[in-house]
């Protein structure tokens, strides 16, 4: 399978995904109350839900600096696939399912946001 160029909004939405899943720390609880609320209120376009990753990111300066180092290094080494982690079980993360460009929606940001929930309520973060 040839891969295309991934775009902006795309990258932006990967990038996120991934700092969802490995750095939830970054986030409270009512951060990802927020953003659950938000994403599931707004259309399934991947420029319309990048848009707002975006403004949303300004507002909190330390994720978007995490947010936007990861997006740009995504960008710089054409790495197009982000992995998106099935809600951890007690023995830990025993899937990992791709991401591909072309499958970047709404639903892969909404099972990270329920990944980091679970991992914020329990205190447990992936180790980098």
């Amino acid at each position: 399978m040839e891969h295309q160029s991934m775009s902006y909004s795309k990258s932006n939405i990967a990038a996120f995904v991934e700092l969802l899943e490995k750095q939830a720390s970054l986030f409270s609880q009512d951060k990802l109350d927020e953003l659950r609320i938000v994403i599931n209120s707004l259309t399934d376009d991947i420029e319309v839900i990048s848009r707002f990753i975006s403004e949303w990111c300004t507002q909190h300066l330390e994720i978007n600096y995490e947010q936007s180092k990861l997006r740009n290094q995504k960008i710089s080494d054409n790495n197009y696939s982000a992995s998106i982690r099935i809600l951890p079980t007690e023995k830990g993360y025993p899937n990992e399912v791709p991401i591909l460009d072309s499958h970047i929606n709404k639903q892969i940001i909404l099972n990270a946001i329920e990944t980091a929930t679970k991992l914020v309520e329990n205190n447990q973060y992936p180790q980098s």
